[in-house]
């Protein structure tokens, strides 16, 4: 696997964290190398705040099987604390996306796209352990249940609202986080039932295998 890193300019407000972002970035490429089939994969790291988390002044996003960026802001208040802590996750997290579209192309549908930020968040508690990140268990069981029978109705719908699901519609009553927690549920529940596989080792298991 091809290592590469970019910090992007302009990002000067990016400077005092630079040694930060490498230590996760090292880091994190010697865990998921020993798990995952992984080509080479460009990491861009950029100044972006009007995009990012605001509990974390942070996001990753995957383009494809060979390219990851995060999003950061420098202006942050917990930034340093989220980089020493999150970031490693992240960028494993967005690995495990890289996998998952090198073998099977980028998610189509709804339920592509539970799945496969369903594995990612437990992929990454499989190499890192604790707990499960603020947006995988952000709904309580009862609303769950009740944005997963909506969920059914639209798993294989290829024109899906992903920005409704994963980040909230008031008009569509789906609260924030919605997806994440779904596919976060979905996939659990399979490694519960299949404790001989991991989250790195289903990588290029096709969605429907997690609806039971």
């Amino acid at each position: 696997m091809s290592e590469s890193i970019q910090v992007q300019e302009p990002a000067a407000g990016l400077e005092i964290f630079k040694s930060l972002i490498q230590a996760a970035y090292d880091e994190s490429l010697r865990l998921a190398k020993a798990k995952l089939s992984l080509g080479e994969i460009k990491v861009i790291v950029v100044d972006n705040p009007g995009v990012v988390i605001p509990e974390m002044g942070m996001i990753g996003r995957t383009f494809g099987p060979d390219k990851v960026t995060i999003s950061l802001d420098p202006s942050h208040p917990n930034l340093s604390s989220t980089l020493e802590t999150d970031l490693l996750k992240t960028l494993l997290h967005e690995y495990h996306h890289c996998a998952r579209q090198a073998a099977l192309g980028f998610p189509r549908t709804l339920l592509d796209a539970l799945v496969s930020e369903g594995l990612a968040d437990n992929f990454q508690i499989e190499i890192t352990g604790g707990e499960p990140p603020q947006w995988a268990v952000a709904l309580t069981e009862a609303d769950l249940a009740k944005a997963a029978k909506m969920a059914e109705m639209e798993y294989a719908n290829p024109g899906y609202d992903h920005k409704g699901w994963f980040f909230g519609s008031k008009d569509q009553t789906i609260p924030r986080w919605t997806g994440y927690s779904l596919g976060f549920r979905l996939v659990a529940n399979y490694l519960k039932t299949h404790p001989q596989d991991s989250a790195s080792s289903l990588y290029a298991l096709q969605s429907s295998e997690f609806v039971v």
